[in-house]
């Protein structure tokens, strides 16, 4: 009996896709419900749609998207296991869960200056809580893990650290000495 709310799940899934995939965020901020969290895969919190277009950016400079670098992700919901629940108050909240598949290739320039490129495949678990608000479903909180993981814990503490590095750039303005 719930068609029409997993229809609306799926565009939430299309615009999380559309904004990893293409970095274009519009179609997931107008999904994105005011009090929002993210727990990525590499236990960073993202609390705002602005937190998540620069976590975005920090990926893209870390993976080296201006030498080819890229991401990419496919998400595999279980809809027909989400579950739908309605409070007395009547707010109605779906939970669903599900897998996704992705790639990230890393591009940077050897020491003769060549761009090496190297591919990674992986997989992560995920649980996301919807909330309808005036009609529309809009995503409360997603919680990420790795699945398929093939990374050491020593390239996961160093691709975090170059993250956080990245993000802590973007928020300080740049000084100039004349």
């Amino acid at each position: 009996g719930h068609e029409a709310d997993r229809a609306e799940l799926v565009k939430l899934k299309t615009a999380y896709e559309t904004a990893m995939n293409t970095g274009n965020f519009t179609a997931l901020k107008a999904g994105l419900d005011n009090d929002f969290t993210y727990t990525t895969i590499l236990g960073n919190s993202i609390k705002s749609a602005a937190e998540f277009e620069a976590a975005y950016a920090a990926v893209q400079k870390v993976i080296g998207a201006d030498k080819g670098g890229s991401y990419k992700v496919a998400i595999n919901p279980a809809f027909g296991q989400s579950n739908f629940w309605k409070t007395a108050s009547g707010d109605e909240f779906a939970f669903t869960r599900g897998t996704s598949d992705e790639t990230v290739v890393t591009a940077d320039a050897d020491k003769a200056g060549a761009v090496v490129k190297k591919s990674n495949a992986f997989g992560s678990l995920w649980f996301a809580t919807a909330h309808k608000d005036n009609g529309t479903w809009k995503l409360v909180h997603a919680y990420a893990m790795f699945s398929k993981n093939p990374f050491s814990d020593a390239q996961v503490a160093a691709f975090a650290a170059s993250l956080q590095k990245a993000a802590a750039a973007a928020q300080t303005p740049a000084t100039t000495t004349k």
